[in-house]
């Protein structure tokens, strides 16, 4: 019987959804076989190569990934670390209450 983080990660690696996990250096650790498709990238090509999804990810950041931020279905300019920083930083001050606005139309600011 296998055990119960070795069933968590095989149940990630077939969900319909894609699925990405992100180290705290901001790159791909594990990503899952719809997330692969997503990217344009199929299982079938990187197994003949003795590869995963997540092996033929793994350590690439965002923007090697050619994933871009959207705010109403248009780019904007920040970078995937600065997006994270004001994410991170408006999560764990919500506790506290204080925090960022993420990604308003002038910038990030204090609420």
């Amino acid at each position: 019987m296998p055990s119960p983080t070795v069933a968590a990660l095989t149940a990630l690696q077939y969900l319909p959804v894609p699925v990405l996990v992100l180290s705290s250096e901001k790159n791909v650790m594990l990503a899952n076989e719809a997330m692969g498709r997503l990217l344009g990238i199929e299982f079938e090509s990187t197994a003949t190569e003795g590869l995963t999804i997540t092996e033929t990810l793994m350590g690439k950041s965002m923007a090697e990934l050619g994933i871009d931020i959207l705010q109403n279905g248009s780019p904007i300019l920040v970078s995937w670390e600065v997006g994270f920083h004001f994410l991170w930083t408006d999560v764990m001050g919500a506790d506290r209450g204080v925090g960022f606005s993420w990604f308003c139309s002038e910038g990030c600011r204090r609420r």
